[in-house]
């Protein structure tokens, strides 16, 4: 590497997206591993809560508030359907496909609770609670 080569990556210590993408690996990583009891990956366990909590929600109104592509929540809405954790229905609008928990998609939830918890503490214990707040709240901006 050349000194101008050097001088130049320099430029990009600090940079926001590389440590955001870090610590999002880091703290995804951990969750992940909380779960894995349950077979299911921290984005599912996510994808579960997000549709407990809707009105039997369209896949679309889902990629805003969890963050991610059409083609991941595709993806991990089709894994779900496929382990009996969620099931569709059609809307009125026939084109339209509703999304519910199943009994086991709600029971599945129920197991991953203490997991979560568990692992929400211990993250919490780890980033100190400014920095988790502060994360928390930043995510309420996006």
């Amino acid at each position: 590497m050349t000194k101008q080569d050097t001088q130049l990556a320099a430029r990009f210590q600090g940079c926001l997206a590389t440590s955001a993408r870090r610590l999002d690996r880091a703290i995804k990583a951990h969750y992940d591993d909380a779960f894995r009891p349950t077979g299911l990956k921290s984005t599912q366990v996510t994808l579960l809560v997000y549709i407990a909590g809707s009105d039997t929600p369209r896949a679309a109104d889902l990629t805003a508030p969890m963050g991610i592509d059409q083609t991941t929540l595709s993806r991990n809405i089709d894994r779900l359907i496929s382990l009996g954790l969620v099931e569709t229905e059609t809307a009125e609008d026939a084109r339209t496909k509703l999304l519910r928990l199943t009994k086991a998609g709600r029971a599945a939830l129920r197991r991953a609770l203490p997991l979560w918890q568990q692992a929400q503490a211990q993250t919490e214990s780890t980033l100190g609670s400014a920095l988790s707040n502060a994360l928390v709240k930043s995510a309420q901006h996006v």
